[in-house]
């Protein structure tokens, strides 16, 4: 099978590396776009409990949860529906056999934000209780994030990973920026 190109960023153009915000404090956050990432929902029609056997025990099944299946990382978005992150998007579609199947690489964009003042950051405008104690390492949620609707993922206690709708991402690049600022960040190329 032909290998797809890869889009454009959608941050082309104003995710510059460097240091920026608070140059007296170091970088508190440390910024960097997650290129090339297959994302592949994956979804199990209600009542089809073959399919359902056949994908499910590799995948989260608790609302809030994330794991490693394989090469990808499972982030549960639903019942029987997730959002599949990994560096092969074919690998990943062979992993849910009889799955509903959708690349969605080019739609979103993923940032990985890491660095001492992340949670500080990220809870600056977040609904959620981002303290380590309530959303720890391989929790996941969609939520809000300033205006903007995301998927956040804890990876390590401070990383995490931001998925944003391509369209937003720009918008979100500015708030997150604005937001950093006080505490210095770090943009890695």
């Amino acid at each position: 099978m032909a290998s797809q190109a890869i889009a454009r960023s959608a941050l082309d153009g104003i995710l510059v590396a460097g240091t920026y915000g608070a140059a007296d404090s170091g970088a508190g956050l440390t910024i960097a776009e997650r290129r090339p990432l297959a994302l592949v929902h994956v979804g199990v029609r209600e009542g089809d409990t073959d399919t359902r056997a056949a994908v499910a025990p590799t995948l989260p099944t608790t609302a809030g949860e994330t794991a490693v299946t394989g090469e990808a990382r499972a982030i549960w978005l639903a019942p029987d529906r997730w959002l599949l992150c990994g560096a092969d998007a074919e690998g990943i579609r062979a992993s849910a056999p009889g799955a509903a199947v959708n690349d969605v690489s080019s739609g979103r964009a993923v940032l990985r934000l890491s660095g001492p003042r992340v949670r500080d950051v990220l809870a600056a405008d977040c609904p959620l209780d981002l303290h380590v104690s309530a959303f720890g390492p391989n929790r996941s949620a969609a939520t809000l994030i300033g205006h903007f609707n995301v998927v956040i993922d804890c990876v390590e206690a401070d990383v995490f990973d931001v998925y944003v709708a391509r369209g937003f991402a720009q918008d979100f690049w500015h708030w997150l920026t604005e937001t950093a600022a006080e505490w210095g960040y770090r943009v890695e190329g």
